[in-house]
């Protein structure tokens, strides 16, 4: 009896994602059929095609906190602890949800915590989830360590730049956030929305530290 019943339950699932899949043939960008796509692959142990349709509804409304938090938690079950922290990190207002961001984000916080600690290999994401994670949690001597050793690998990593210089200026380092910043300014020359964002940077704090520029 129990096995029937595993049977049509699977079945049923199946049929679900089929016709949530022709669905989204046509609606590509709608994030509540993405996520409960994604819902169900996860359900069904496939974690690289819930995180392609978790993905895909964050991008349809990037504001949804559960389709972050569910893309993070899909990352994570494939132990990519590094790219989970950034997604649970970007969620800027959980809203009903922040008692199950701040469940979920024990995990690969303390899985990375322990590889850094053992001394194992730390990859580029892995070194900016973390330096993420200690800038959130108040911590800028541990994410500017983290950051420098992710730009030891890739000098160019702007995310990583742009992140170590504003922890660089939050920490009133400013003389360092200035080199970021110029640093920045050089390698984003034909990224219009980054070399604004840098210049703008620069100005301000120019107007507000002229010293760190003498």
């Amino acid at each position: 009896f129990l096995i029937v019943m595993n049977i049509q339950q699977n079945f049923y699932a199946r049929n679900e994602v089929v016709m949530l899949e022709q669905s989204l043939a046509y609606q590509p960008y709608n994030a509540r059929l993405q996520n409960l796509a994604g819902y169900l692959y996860a359900q069904d142990g496939n974690d690289r095609k819930a995180e392609e349709h978790f993905e895909l509804a964050v991008r349809a409304d990037p504001f949804n906190p559960s389709s972050r938090i569910s893309l993070g938690k899909s990352q994570c079950d494939q132990g990519r602890f590094g790219e989970c922290l950034v997604q649970y990190l970007s969620v800027s207002d959980p809203g009903p949800f922040g008692g199950l961001l701040n469940d979920n984000l024990r995990y690969p916080v303390e899985k990375l915590e322990a590889k850094i600690t053992a001394g194992g290999r730390v990859s580029q994401m892995e070194w900016f989830g973390w330096g993420m994670y200690q800038s959130k949690i108040g911590q800028p001597a541990e994410a500017i360590a983290a950051l420098e050793n992710l730009l030891k690998m890739n000098p160019r990593h702007i995310s990583g730049l742009i992140l170590l210089a504003s922890v660089y200026e939050t920490s009133g380092n400013i003389g360092q956030a200035r080199e970021c910043y110029l640093k920045l300014r050089d390698i984003s020359l034909f990224q219009s929305s980054i070399f604004n964002y840098v210049v703008e940077r620069l100005a301000n704090l120019r107007m507000n530290h002229p010293e760190a520029f003498r």
